[in-house]
């Protein structure tokens, strides 16, 4: 009885920190065969988009790479999502960094081996690489990195206090922590990096922009170009 217990709230983790959106819509999603393309008006460009999701079927990211590689052909740009660590400098700011990063995200390690742990998606991979997918380096990093996304929280919320079990559980460690409140992590990791996405494509000088992220950021992307 406990390890149902202990592998269904895994569940739930993983699918409350795979989008903000709800568990029905984030299982609806994964179990997709086919990437859908939107589009979003904004001034003279022309912009489509894939929703993506962390986890999900072979076939749909097969499908995904199809639709990269078609519209590259046709002269777009991919637009992709990735939070990545900018290394510092110095070594121990460095693993505060990411010590800090992995207190608000929430775990550590990935949502496969999230996924792995809890036995209930095995028949369910990680998003592959975008190299993978047909991104080279002519696309463009859209995306935040991390010590940005935690200077946006700590200026919102004030500093992310680092106990003990953050200091001394190994990086690589099994670790998860819910002091990070979903509405918190959804102004940040959600609202925020919307903002940064809808002015690289209000600034960017290219015509043609095809983006790869997370189907919960679309809504609010649309919203803040109509404003904008």
């Amino acid at each position: 009885m406990y390890h149902t217990v202990k592998k269904f709230a895994l569940f739930l983790v993983i699918i409350t920190a795979m989008q903000s959106c709800t568990i029905v819509r984030s299982l609806h999603e994964m179990r997709k065969k086919h990437a859908s393309v939107g589009t979003i008006n904004y001034n003279d460009k022309s912009i489509k988009y894939i929703p993506m999701h962390h986890l999900g079927k072979k076939v749909f990211y097969d499908d995904v790479t199809r639709k990269i590689a078609y519209y590259k052909k046709d002269g777009y740009k991919v637009y992709f999502e990735l939070v990545k660590f900018k290394p510092l400098p110095d070594s121990t700011a460095n693993d505060l960094l990411k010590r800090k990063a992995r207190k608000l995200k929430g775990f550590s390690g990935t949502y496969k081996d999230m996924a792995n742990e809890s036995g209930t998606f095995k028949k369910y991979i990680q998003q592959p690489s975008y190299a993978s997918m047909g991104v080279d380096s002519t696309d463009v990093w859209a995306d935040m990195d991390y010590a940005s996304v935690i200077a946006v929280y700590e200026h919102k919320y004030g500093p992310i206090m680092l106990d003990s079990v953050d200091m001394h559980t190994p990086l690589k460690a099994r670790y998860e922590s819910n002091k990070i409140t979903r509405k918190q992590w959804n102004k940040v990791a959600v609202g925020a990096r919307n903002e940064h996405l809808a002015g690289v494509i209000k600034h960017s000088q290219d015509k043609k922009i095809l983006i790869i992220y997370g189907k919960g950021h679309m809504k609010g992307v649309k919203r803040i170009l109509k404003e904008k």
